[in-house]
């Protein structure tokens, strides 16, 4: 998609000047993050499957579409508003010198020449004359931002009509579970020297599927919920997600049927092989199919010395990231569940799961953010809109309008998460692991 300065004027509007596409402005919003997105990054080299994941987590608020028009409609309604005020006030101060004037006339009429009256008049005309000039003017002037706006507006609809409808969970989850099994391969693949397909798979995984979304054992949890470094200090891959997405790492999107997905996963491929344990982590951005901080390593099944689902205390980041800080508050600073291997060596992978406290954590943010949109529509009561309006009735039951129609939707749209599975699985998993380091113990 090209540059925003490169349209040409086919592309803009002819009244704005403002591009005629609803991806070039700033209205994608997500519950992770904070402020507002564009869509250009919906380039020519993306395909079909990243665009429908790109209109599944950023999502365009009505609200936000076509601000730089919406505010122009404001600044034109102040001005339409304080004209209308200069008009009233120059009708009344020239009925006032009109009748002032009319009243002179008569009684110089009445007292000294019935030419007078005329004269009164005349003098009138002179005083009056220029106020309903300038009235004019200003009524050619209103004529004109009434117009304006009206196109202004014309342009707002144009831009809603193109809000994309997301696509639904089921084809987010089919594209997720193909990149699993996709990510399966390839790394089992390295791990046993050879090529693995989804025919021969179970030439090298012997134990009976667990997972429907893959042949192996995975572990998955969210990605900004994984530490920055390991306790070593070496980086787990963190920052350079952060480093490539910045605060998209935070980004995530509840579907109608509560289940919770994740721009970025970190994954936690578990092999069980004939003769050794395979492991490999990694973080993956789902949106762009880019991995971080892949590490993978082999051990002997004896060499595992720990094996575990615990709590773990969870720590904000520290890289900068702007993401809401209530969401902060709710997520961090308290005890989840995450799965770990030790082996003799020293090597430790771990995976940070997306347990009931961090469901809890995000419901609660989600119904605060719910809480936050509906501020602007706490005070409706007519009296005070209509005072803030400065007594514009039309204006003021457009906003009652608009706000109550906005806290309607808000109410309806309101989604929350399902408990999720990761802990579950995290158990099978455990499970599986256990039976095979059983086989192998002294």
């Amino acid at each position: 998609m090209k540059s925003k300065d490169l349209l040409t004027a086919d592309e803009r509007f002819p009244t704005s000047g403002e591009p005629k596409r609803i991806e070039y402005y700033y209205c994608y919003g997500n519950p992770g993050l904070n402020g507002w997105w564009n869509g250009v990054d919906w380039s020519d080299s993306w395909d079909d499957r990243q665009k429908d994941k790109f209109r599944f987590f950023f999502q365009p608020e009505e609200s936000q579409v076509g601000m730089p028009q919406r505010e122009r409609v404001a600044v034109n309604r102040a001005e339409i508003y304080w004209k209308r005020k200069i008009i009233d006030e120059l009708k009344g101060s020239s009925i006032i010198i009109g009748v002032a004037c009319l009243i002179g006339a008569i009684a110089l009429a009445a007292l000294i020449h019935p030419l007078l009256f005329l004269i009164g008049l005349i003098v009138a005309l002179i005083f009056i004359a220029p106020k309903w000039l300038q009235i004019s003017k200003l009524n050619s002037r209103i004529s004109k931002l009434v117009t304006l706006n009206t196109a202004l507006e014309r342009e707002v609809e144009e831009l809603i009509k193109q809000i994309p409808s997301p696509p639904d969970s089921g084809t987010i989850r089919r594209y997720l579970n193909e990149e699993l099994r996709y990510l399966e391969l390839k790394f089992l693949s390295d791990a046993v020297n050879a090529t693995v397909t989804s025919e021969n798979i179970d030439d090298f995984i012997r134990h009976k599927p667990v997972d429907d979304r893959v042949r192996s054992l995975l572990v998955d949890g969210w990605g900004l919920m994984q530490p920055v470094s390991f306790k070593d200090g070496d980086s787990t891959g963190f920052q350079s997600v952060v480093n490539s997405i910045g605060s998209r790492i935070a980004a995530f999107r509840v579907a109608k049927t509560g289940e919770c997905f994740f721009q970025v996963y970190y994954l936690q491929f578990i092999f069980l092989l004939e003769k050794k344990l395979a492991v490999c982590g990694l973080f993956y951005d789902f949106l762009s199919r880019k991995a971080y901080g892949r590490r993978e390593e082999g051990f002997q099944y004896q060499h595992v010395t720990n094996l575990r689902i615990s709590e773990k205390d969870t720590t904000v980041p520290s890289v900068q990231l702007e993401i809401p800080p209530s969401m902060i508050g709710d997520l961090f600073g308290k005890s989840v569940n995450a799965f770990s291997i030790m082996v003799s060596s020293g090597s430790r992978f771990e995976c940070v799961l997306v347990d009931d406290v961090v469901v809890g954590g995000l419901n609660r943010w989600l119904t605060l953010r719910q809480e936050q949109d509906a501020i602007v529509n706490v005070n409706l009561d007519r009296d005070s809109v209509l005072k803030n309006f400065d007594g514009n009735e039309k204006e003021a039951e457009k906003y009652l309008k608009e706000q109550r129609e906005k806290a309607v939707r808000i109410e309806r749209e309101l989604l929350l998460i399902a408990s999720q599975e990761s802990t579950s699985k995290a158990r099978v998993v455990r499970a599986q692991v256990d039976a095979r380091l059983e086989e192998f113990s002294p």
